[in-house]
């Protein structure tokens, strides 16, 4: 796997608040599950996602790969994805390559900004379809 970390800019505080004037709680947060909130951002470059993923403690995003490129950067607290362990401040990089299941630590919630050129690929989503629909039928 070709993620790493990459060591932070210091003027990625002031690039922040330029996206998000008015705080994290004036976003439109979409609740993916119980775990996971997505809010897009305005990205500049056309084809491009700019979005803050917010994991609750303990909480898991899908396993999934990469039609693109994504630059996350954790700006609170920690997740780890079976290749490192990334905290407050680290960058990670992932290409078509990279398959990885992102897992929020415990002590707290887990905050993110990822950068993709193309959306990811759910490994795992037609067996969880099928799934939930036997969970539909058998309810």
């Amino acid at each position: 796997m070709k993620s790493k970390k990459i060591s932070p800019d210091d003027r990625s505080a002031v690039a922040l608040q330029k996206l998000i004037p008015n705080g994290y709680d004036a976003l439109r947060w979409r609740h993916l599950g119980t775990d996971l909130e997505i809010a897009r951002l305005p990205a500049t470059d056309h084809g491009h996602k700019l979005s803050l993923y917010r994991i609750q403690p303990g909480g898991r995003i899908a396993e999934h790969g990469h039609h693109g490129e994504e630059l996350t950067v954790v700006l609170k607290g920690t997740f780890s994805d079976g290749t490192g362990i990334y905290s407050e401040g680290d960058f990670l990089f992932c290409d078509t390559n990279d398959i990885h299941r992102p897992i929020a630590t415990q002590d707290g919630v887990c905050l993110c900004l990822s950068a993709e050129t193309a959306p990811i690929k759910l490994l795992h989503l037609e067996r969880d379809v099928l799934l939930l629909r036997s969970l539909i039928i058998a309810s």
